[in-house]
């Protein structure tokens, strides 16, 4: 629940005098902001840098430092403040990158753990909502240590299958969790993701579920991206409320029921990858997918969905809509229209 403007403007006047006076970089008090989670795994939220209007931020524990699009922000030190009126001064990078870019319904930059550290927050991916200054507070939940390594980000150790990892970043902003070497006999090849990243493109392998845990905290049906890098990402996290103690360096996480959130994912439901700095490109079609069945190829270009113009929708509305439509018609640049099916 947002609360009323004035009640904002007055708790972003008390963050500003605590900043000013040295007496703490953030606003302590709870308060609750609007998350969309894009394709069950990518935690957003609104961030509003030195007063100007919110922007859309990925919540990336797996980022040292705080990254924006140049047109928002220069880099220096700045102030950021959520739509409940909480406000921290950190450090901040302008780059353009897919994950920092200008145009509105993209992704316009990353909230690191520079930021997070100085916080206490709990990601709800079911619900929805990110809680400030508050973490889980069910019967069942589990207080995990983290570690912070050189390059300024946390670490803790991961079990993948029949495979043990001492120090492997926690990473919010990361799709799946991810590993580069052998896991065993555990990882069988299900399925071809293409892992965007700032400044190439990856192409992967998805694993069927396996197991994975977090120290003491384990699944059964994780699904595992085999990759450059390691880390414990959002196929793993989306299945707790988790909690992000940054002054206690714990990870907590309580147990939410209910499938898998990518299962709403265009790349499973659909078999098709669009691009996350361009909207109307395809990436990847799926072999034996509705998509590939369609017809569709990567060689085409998407100019609406269900009517709405790739250009009004952007990255993150094109993943909203193809996650929570019924159905779901693609209009081509060719004129014709392709309707997905499940």
């Amino acid at each position: 629940m947002k609360p009323h403007p004035s009640i904002r403007k007055f708790r972003r006047s008390i963050a500003a005098f605590l900043l000013i006076s040295g007496l703490g970089p953030a606003l302590a008090s709870a308060g609750e902001v609007p998350l969309t989670v894009l394709n069950g795994v990518h935690p957003i939220v609104q961030v509003s840098i030195n007063g100007a209007a919110p922007i859309a931020m990925l919540v990336d524990t797996g980022a040292a430092t705080n990254m924006v699009a140049p047109a928002f922000f220069q880099a220096g030190q700045a102030e950021l403040c959520f739509e409940d009126g909480t406000c921290v001064s950190d450090s901040m990078k302008a780059a353009e990158s897919p994950y920092s870019l200008s145009r509105p319904g993209y992704i316009n930059g990353l909230l690191g753990y520079s930021t997070l550290s100085r916080l206490k927050v709990t990601l709800d991916y079911r619900k929805a909502r990110m809680i400030i200054g508050a973490l889980p507070t069910e019967r069942d939940a589990t207080h995990l240590s983290y570690v912070i390594d050189k390059t300024r980000r946390p670490h803790m150790p991961m079990t993948v299958g029949d495979a043990t990892f001492q120090t492997i970043l926690l990473d919010t902003g990361s799709s799946y969790t991810r590993v580069k070497g052998a896991v065993g006999n555990a990882f069988h090849n299900d399925a071809t993701e293409y892992s965007i990243q700032m400044t190439r493109q990856e192409k992967t392998t998805l694993s069927a579920p396996m197991h994975v845990c977090a120290r003491q905290v384990c699944l059964d049906d994780v699904i595992v991206q085999k990759a450059k890098w390691a880390a414990i990402g959002g196929s793993f996290l989306n299945r707790f409320r988790v909690g992000i103690d940054g002054p206690g360096r714990q990870l907590v996480l309580a147990r939410q029921p209910g499938p898998p959130l990518e299962a709403a994912a265009p790349l499973r439901r659909y078999g098709l990858q669009i691009n996350t700095a361009d909207a109307g490109r395809i990436v990847y079609v799926r072999r034996g997918s509705a998509a590939a069945k369609a017809g569709l190829d990567t060689r085409d270009r998407i100019v609406a969905i269900n009517n709405k113009p790739i250009e009004a929708l952007g990255y993150i509305g094109a993943i909203t809509e193809m996650e929570q439509a019924a159905h779901i018609e693609l209009t081509l640049g060719s004129g014709d229209r392709i309707a997905l099916e499940e």
